[in-house]
Formats: C-alpha cells, structure tokens, sequence
C-alpha cells in the first residue's frame, strides 16, 4: 500500500468477522494507515451459524490479544510478519488453522 501512497484502504469482510478484521488491520497498520472497513450481511446463514461464528471470532480475538499480539509492537511489519510465519504457519499450533 504504502509504494502507491493509499493511506485509506477499503476492507469489506463479513459482518461476524468485522471485529477481528478491525483488531489485525489496527496492529499491522498502525497509525499510519484508516482503514475504511464495510461488512457484508450474513445473508444466507442461519441465526445459529451465525451466533456459533461469533462465538468463535470472540474467541479468537481473546487468544490473539493474548498471546500473539503481545509479540509484536502495532505497526512493526518487519516484527510482525516474523510472529505471523511463526505462529500461523506453525503445524502444531492451535492458532494456525484458525488464525486469519
């Protein structure tokens, strides 16, 4: 983004994931980026496959606040995509299925 001088990216993602859309975005832009975010309906699924994607978003926005943002100052790309290879791309870890 920043070779094209966008300071204020588009990001549309689905209405139950907007949360943790917004959490990772914020940590990996930092303050030099406004991300401009839009969710999409959940047009399509069930009230309870909905409710159960937001239990699983709350639950993952707890683990990452807990244990891999606090690897990685907000807005440390270089710091940041060495935390992402290690923990989402690890085989064995719990986070690496479910992680973005």
């Amino acid at each position: 983004m920043e070779v094209e001088r966008y300071k204020r990216p588009l990001i549309v993602t689905s209405a139950f994931h907007i949360d943790r859309t917004r959490l990772i975005t914020d940590w990996i832009l930092g303050d030099e980026f406004n991300p401009f975010f839009v969710s999409a309906p959940d047009y399509g699924m069930s009230e309870e496959s909905v409710n159960e994607r937001r239990m699983l978003e709350a639950e993952l926005i707890e683990k990452l606040q807990e244990s891999v943002f606090p690897l990685a100052e907000r807005g440390d790309i270089k710091t940041i995509g060495q935390v992402l290879k290690m923990r989402v791309l690890a085989p064995n870890n719990k986070l690496s299925s479910r992680f973005v």
